[in-house]
């Protein structure tokens, strides 16, 4: 074989495939991006959909990719504004899972969720603080008048909540 012929067709051959390899794991990165973002979408979405509140899955992936920094120009989608606060406290979550859990962490995430506190009847809890001394009761009204509602959950006492988050924190952050 004559290398002085082959040495420059080779040469091609290798660069080529040095382009082809480089495409498909640009690509393959792109559709792991693309599978990451559907799935935090639906996240948001689905999460919201459990508090009642019905979220546009366009604006969800808007604020999404804006958060990323995947896409830009993606402002004037409708209620990217309003869904922005849930989508942050998502990627913060997921691009920040190395970082130790603290209740400073978690009370900022609260209060994005909930920058206006949380209506509960005429009052308003407010958001990024452990409860206060009022039990915490999720209830339903009685099926009929006169019948007792149907408790769904009744926190602990605030006695000893701080000791629980603390405990938790620890387990949480620990090996």
């Amino acid at each position: 074989w004559d290398a002085s012929r082959l040495s420059e067709a080779l040469a091609a051959a290798k660069r080529s495939q040095g382009e082809l390899l480089g495409m498909v794991k640009a690509i393959g990165q792109v559709a792991s991006n693309e599978a990451a973002v559907a799935a935090m979408v639906q996240e948001v979405v689905s999460n919201s959909a459990i508090e009642g509140v019905a979220l546009n899955m366009e604006s969800v992936r808007a604020s999404m990719l804006l958060r990323l920094g995947v896409e830009t120009g993606l402002a004037q989608v409708a209620g990217v504004q309003r869904v922005d606060p849930i989508v942050g406290v998502l990627t913060g979550a997921t691009q920040g899972y190395r970082d130790p859990l603290t209740t400073t962490r978690i009370f900022e995430w609260h209060r994005a969720i909930f920058p206006k506190g949380i209506q509960e009847g005429i009052r308003v809890l407010r958001a990024g603080t452990l409860r206060g001394e009022e039990p915490m009761v999720v209830a339903s009204p009685g099926r009929h008048i006169g019948l007792p509602p149907t408790i769904h959950f009744e926190a602990p006492g605030r006695g000893g909540l701080v000791g629980e988050v603390e405990a938790f924190l620890v387990w949480f952050n620990g090996p």
